[in-house]
């Protein structure tokens, strides 16, 4: 199986074709669905959305394929789920807007935030043996000797990448 990261856009709801008025809640949703390589169709019926939470970016299987890391950029974490059942077992809070991952095999998840301009080094040798929810940061590394950003800029981008903030979002 593969994963794949969307956006859920809700095209069957709304006044014109069933009368209920678009919410923020129902409207679009980003999430997270299983492709079966050998037949290349999705299995609909695994799909996972994330409630009050920003866009699913990047997604990492761990080497069992048990577990899948998936990247929430506005959200600043990493989400842990079940990748049989699709249940959350963990989240990571990250650096801003995190958009890539890297599991390597010794149990180190690399991720990339693009507006902390960091990566963040977690071990996830714990969580993938079952015994913690949780990981253990083991370094920040900047990825900008120099900022060509001015501060203003950089920093309006980091507000408006941050839905976890409430000056972007109530949920």
């Amino acid at each position: 199986m593969q994963s794949k990261v969307y956006s859920k856009d809700n095209i069957e709801r709304g006044v014109v074709r069933d009368g209920q008025t678009l919410t923020h809640d129902n409207t679009v949703r980003t999430g997270v669905s299983q492709i079966d390589l050998s037949s290349g169709h999705e299995d609909s019926a695994a799909r996972v959305d994330f409630d009050d939470d920003d866009m699913a970016f990047a997604a990492a299987f761990s080497p069992l394929g048990d577990l899948v890391f998936v990247a929430i950029q506005g959200s600043n974490t990493v989400n842990i789920l079940d990748a049989y059942g699709g249940n959350e077992i963990a989240g990571i809070g990250t650096g801003l807007a995190p958009q890539g991952l890297v599991l390597d095999d010794q149990g180190r998840l690399y991720v990339q935030n693009l507006m902390s301009r960091s990566l963040s080094v977690f071990d996830v040798t714990a969580l993938l043996a079952g015994t913690k929810t949780s990981a253990g940061l083991l370094a920040e590394i900047s990825l900008v000797g120099h900022e060509t950003l001015p501060a203003e800029v950089l920093l309006g981008k980091q507000i408006f990448y941050n839905a976890a903030s409430d000056r972007m979002s109530l949920e």
